[in-house]
């Protein structure tokens, strides 16, 4: 539910909406950071909540990423 509505935030921050094609890369790139995620332990929701408080995607990806690092 949170990422329908994350993606209609996006599209209406871009203007056009997205083709099929980019909506199904999106929905896979999302889907993508869920699940590294969760095998790092920061849930979708934790994701939602940092996004919120100001942390951009780019930055969320680093966090994951050096989360991801500690455990190995």
């Amino acid at each position: 539910m949170g990422q329908a509505s994350s993606i209609s935030e996006i599209r209406s921050r871009f203007g056009d909406p997205a083709t099929v094609k980019q909506d199904l890369v999106l929905k896979q790139a999302v889907a993508k950071l869920v699940l590294i995620g969760e095998q790092v332990g920061v849930s979708p929701t934790q994701m939602i909540h940092l996004l919120e408080c100001g942390m951009t995607v780019p930055e969320l990806l680093e966090y994951v990423t050096l989360r991801e690092n500690e455990l190995s």
